[in-house]
């Protein structure tokens, strides 16, 4: 890994009612209609704390890259369905929660 990429934490509660399926379906889509298609995306992960917590790690080349991603997201249909499933989450302030880290080290 290079130490330079940047690491989003994007910690979330899914809204009562969601299913598992809906949230992975929603997070395929926000894959392969979305993030594939941005500049300097390398990776993403998501994770499951409890049957209601998630997280979403997602890795970047660069912080521009990063940024201008959460900045691609407010006019995306895929961020909307995903970002629809959340409860602390805004399509029109897609960065809300969401934390950017710089790798210092990798082992």
């Amino acid at each position: 890994m290079d130490k330079h990429q940047i690491m989003e934490w994007a910690p979330f509660t899914i809204k009562e009612g969601v299913t598992k399926t809906e949230l992975l379906e929603a997070s395929k889509a926000l894959q392969t209609d979305f993030l594939q298609n941005q500049k300097g995306f390398v990776r993403r992960e998501l994770l499951i704390q409890s049957d209601h917590n998630y997280i979403d790690l997602v890795q970047w080349e660069t912080m521009e890259a990063a940024r201008d991603a959460m900045n691609n997201a407010k006019e995306s249909p895929a961020c909307f369905a995903y970002f629809s499933l959340m409860k602390e989450a805004s399509q029109e302030q897609p960065e809300q929660g969401v934390f950017h880290y710089q790798v210092e080290a990798s082992y």
